[in-house]
């Protein structure tokens, strides 16, 4: 591995924070009717800092040693994701587990769709 790697993964993880953390807030603040008063809006903002930050490393760092194949990592790596921040959200929002698998996959999949929008216009 070399430094730009490291480097497109602190890009790829603020990205991942910018895009899930406003969208987690959204599905649970509009999608789902939850007001401040159910969930406070600093424990919907540190869940999806923290299932971004705990995700994302293993993907970059530990998934690749294993996994090769371009299309394969990468439904490996998003049905990870989508599994483990389904389960952060369920316990630290306390959320019901089909809430919780919606909402991963509304912050995962726009996300991921983000991720390769902006890597098709600056082609890396």
């Amino acid at each position: 591995m070399d430094i730009f790697y490291e480097l497109k993964f602190i890009y790829s993880l603020l990205l991942t924070l910018v895009v899930e953390i406003p969208c987690l807030l959204f599905c649970v603040r509009l999608l789902f009717k939850k007001d401040k008063r159910n969930i406070p809006i600093f424990s919907i903002l540190w869940t999806g800092f923290l299932a971004s930050f705990t995700t994302l490393p293993y993907i970059w760092f530990i998934l690749p040693a294993f996994i090769r194949t371009y299309l394969y990592y990468t439904i490996t790596a998003e049905l990870f994701a989508f599994g483990m921040e389904a389960i952060i959200y369920r316990f630290l929002l306390n959320l019901p587990l089909r809430r919780t698998i919606i909402i991963s996959f509304i912050c995962n999949s726009t996300s991921f769709l983000c991720g390769e929008l902006i890597k098709e216009i600056i082609k890396l």
